[in-house]
């Protein structure tokens, strides 16, 4: 048994506990908002060439094959679906059904251009009657204009003014 027939079966023992590794981190984030499921994809390893049972005058093979060198992990897929939506009774809670994430930021300053996305709804208002993500980032969102037009320019914090009255 030569040593290359132990990284082969080492490579296919490093790939399977990727899996997992992957399948354990779907199950622990299971109850967590907007956590979407991975998938490990795996590939075979190229394989080498090797000498048939003959050889033609030449020294080609007349009947190569190949030997694989195993296995590895292409890749770690996200899955992107539309999960179930859950009415949890709160009014700031939101949810996306389709494409798409909210866009929140730190409040001003040098990090505040460093927008983040995300699927988890989970909102509510700060003391500046701010929407807020759980961690404390400003949503943001466009404005409507006084003629009721979506402004699609610059995204905007999304804040609710308690003082506000409009007509019934």
């Amino acid at each position: 048994m030569s040593l290359q027939s132990l990284s082969i079966g080492v490579s296919g023992l490093r790939s399977h506990q990727t899996r997992l590794d992957t399948v354990s981190n779907n199950i622990a984030n299971s109850s967590t908002t907007a956590f979407k499921r991975q998938r490990a994809a795996f590939s075979e390893e190229l394989g080498q060439s090797i000498l048939g049972v003959g050889r033609t005058a030449g020294g080609s093979a007349i009947n190569p094959s190949k030997v694989g060198r195993g296995v590895s992990v292409a890749s770690i897929d996200r899955n992107f679906g539309q999960g179930s939506l859950n009415d949890t009774g709160i009014k700031t809670d939101l949810a996306l059904n389709g494409d798409g994430f909210f866009v929140a930021s730190p409040k001003s300053g040098a990090a505040s251009d460093q927008r983040r996305l995300t699927r988890a709804g989970n909102f509510s208002f700060n003391q500046n009657g701010e929407l807020v993500t759980a961690n404390g980032l400003n949503v943001k969102g466009w404005e409507f204009g006084d003629d009721g037009n979506l402004q699609t320019g610059e995204l905007k914090d999304v804040q609710f003014d308690p003082n506000a009255q409009s007509s019934a």
